[in-house]
């Protein structure tokens, strides 16, 4: 499933996956080690001071590297700056009841379990992603309706059904 949806066609023909798949496989390794680093950290500090720190060092760590010049020119420079901001901050907001919820899952159930179902986003992504589409033509995607989404859809199930194999087997 990730195969299908980091893969690329070259003029000849061939079919590569390129650095992005290598860039997913490195992020699920992180954060499978994350997510085993925070269920054994859940067994000695509470939810709420393992989130504070979760939260305390991603902030220091991304204010960091967005303060540099090119990203506050850019920032600055924004068509639609306040909108654009508006809707990141929005997001960046609903996003954070996902990770408070995939971290107190963690500390009340299997880290495996709750990772299978973590997983399981891909899914939910591409169903929202084809609902604005909806309301929003060409918000999200160019294709909604043809072969680029649809194979974007059932490779984001074919990742789910895996997850779910391995958990279950």
């Amino acid at each position: 499933g990730t195969v299908l949806v980091s893969a690329k066609r070259s003029a000849a023909g061939r079919f590569s996956v390129g650095k992005g798949f290598f860039m997913l496989v490195g992020s699920c390794i992180f954060f499978a080690l994350g997510d085993i680093a925070t269920k054994y950290a859940l067994n000695y500090v509470s939810f709420w001071n393992t989130y504070a720190a979760t939260i305390t060092c991603i902030g220091i760590v991304w204010t960091v590297m967005s303060l540099r010049t090119e990203n506050l020119v850019h920032v600055r420079d924004l068509k639609y700056r306040n909108r654009v901001l508006t809707f990141l901050i929005l997001s960046e907001l609903v996003g954070q009841v996902g990770v408070l919820l995939s971290m107190k899952s963690m500390g009340l159930g299997p880290v495996s379990l709750v990772s299978a179902i973590i997983g399981s986003r891909p899914v939910f992504v591409a169903l929202f992603a084809i609902g604005m589409n909806y309301f929003w033509p060409g918000f999200l995607l160019t294709d909604p309706i043809g072969n680029r989404a649809s194979l974007k859809f059932a490779a984001s199930v074919m990742i789910v059904a895996g997850i779910a194999i391995i958990y279950l087997g």
